[in-house]
């Protein structure tokens, strides 16, 4: 899952659930979800509670049944995610069709989102030659 850019204020990058294709990263009856938020969190009093609150917000309900299991800090893990970021136009001047993370938000759901609308462009196009 990942919030739209245009969703102000949000820390919040993505979520995935790693153990829904790798069972064994979690307990049996369990599912592992992995967070990824901007920042580091130290400007933060409630290391948790902010975070909680997000995904609370982007599921819809209460997650008080989720247990913290660890965090890792990784410096310079990513480029800059200055808000708001919008994806950039697939097709280039040079009629080069772009794609990849570069194009939008350096996630990997965001370099599957931009490799689909590359590929929606170079059809549309083909539709229009003759």
């Amino acid at each position: 899952l990942q919030k739209e850019a245009n969703e102000g204020g949000m820390r919040l990058v993505d979520v995935a659930f790693p153990s829904l294709v790798q069972p064994t990263y979690a307990p049996t009856g369990w599912d592992l979800a992995a967070v990824t938020v901007r920042g580091s969190g130290a400007d933060s009093g409630d290391k948790e509670g902010w975070l909680r609150s997000e995904l609370e917000g982007l599921f819809g309900r209460s997650l008080r049944d989720w247990k913290l299991l660890r965090v890792y800090h990784v410096p310079f893990h990513q480029p800059s995610q200055q808000r708001p970021l919008r994806p950039r136009e697939p097709r280039s001047a040079s009629g080069v069709y772009l794609c990849g993370d570069h194009c939008a938000e350096p996630t990997l759901d965001s370099a599957m989102r931009s490799g689909r609308l590359a590929a929606e462009a170079v059809l549309k196009d083909l539709e229009k030659k003759p």
